[in-house]
């Protein structure tokens, strides 16, 4: 979306015949890269990811391109080098408990 909340760019998935970005980080990271590779956007723009789309590689590219992100990740695209709770503590928690990751290095305007 623009300043005044303007769609920039749209693109139907259509299955196999759809043309994406191949980034080798995963069909929906292909599509993010895809997306924002249409628009120009500025280092320190945060981008808010569905938990369909959210990957660490991900993650990773967009804060090298200088561009902040939040996203739901799924426990099996977690790695090693989050240091997240375990599974066991999570189900002690209620449903809405969150948890965060950081290398604590900044990286442009974001910090990965």
């Amino acid at each position: 979306m623009g300043c005044c909340g303007y769609i920039h760019h749209v693109e139907s998935y259509c299955g196999i015949s759809t043309r994406l970005t191949e980034t080798s980080l995963g069909q929906g990271a292909d599509v993010i890269i895809g997306l924002i590779d249409h628009v120009e956007l500025s280092n320190g723009i945060r981008l808010y990811l569905n938990i369909l789309f959210t990957s660490t590689g991900l993650l990773e590219e967009l804060t090298s391109r200088g561009l902040g992100v939040t996203g739901t990740l799924r426990e099996n695209r977690c790695n090693a080098v989050m240091k997240l709770p375990e599974k066991t503590a999570w189900k002690k928690e209620g449903r809405d408990d969150t948890a965060t990751s950081s290398t604590g290095k900044k990286n442009g305007s974001a910090l990965e």
